[in-house]
């Protein structure tokens, strides 16, 4: 595949690490975007979708507890004629909260999958571009969801932390909910048909 890579830092303390400046310098494929301050993951990640140029965007977390490994099971099934195929967790990693986010997005968006939570990811182009003629970023995944056609969930593999620590603690947990139901309710387009 031609192919592109873009980073997206949301306003870590430490920037972006050395080898990844180089990288950017040494291959045109490599883009690096960061943020002065930390605007949440969900906005850092439609920032990625955008910049993106490809006919295929995959989006995942940068800590490697997504193996990219498995990029060609999501590539198997946009070949398959799905426009988002969404990861799925193993159902024993999936927080409370998620689960009862993913329950009422389900309602919301009008569909069945386990887990809204893991932002392992691929999208057609198409679903790509009309995210952004729809107004919201949160929730984006059940937005994706909503905006595509024909759509599938896998099972990905979803390893322990290496680096770092999760930054979603009970209270932003609660943030982000809340911030879900205000977009449901913003935006009724969402509960459209």
């Amino acid at each position: 595949y031609n192919y592109e890579l873009i980073f997206v830092d949301d306003g870590s303390s430490n920037g972006i690490p050395d080898f990844l400046k180089r990288l950017y310098f040494e291959d045109e494929r490599i883009k690096l975007i960061a943020f002065s301050k930390n605007r949440g993951q969900m906005n850092a990640l439609a920032e990625g979708i955008y910049y993106a140029k490809g006919d295929v965007v995959i989006t995942m977390d940068a800590d490697l507890q997504y193996l990219p490994e498995e990029i060609p099971l999501f590539m198997e099934k946009i070949r398959q004629g799905y426009d988002f195929v969404g990861g799925r967790r193993p159902k024993k990693s999936i927080r409370l909260l998620s689960k009862i986010l993913t329950c009422f997005s389900n309602v919301v968006v009008k569909a069945k999958f386990n887990d809204y939570g893991c932002i392992y990811c691929a999208l057609k182009r198409e679903v790509a571009d009309s995210l952004f003629h729809n107004g919201p970023t949160l929730p984006i995944k059940p937005i994706l969801v909503k905006l595509a056609k024909k759509t599938i969930e896998i099972e990905v593999t979803y390893d322990k932390r290496k680096y770092g620590n999760s930054q979603y603690s009970f209270m932003k947990y609660m943030c982000y909910g809340l911030k879900c139901i205000y977009s449901f309710l913003k935006w009724p387009y969402l509960s459209k048909n």
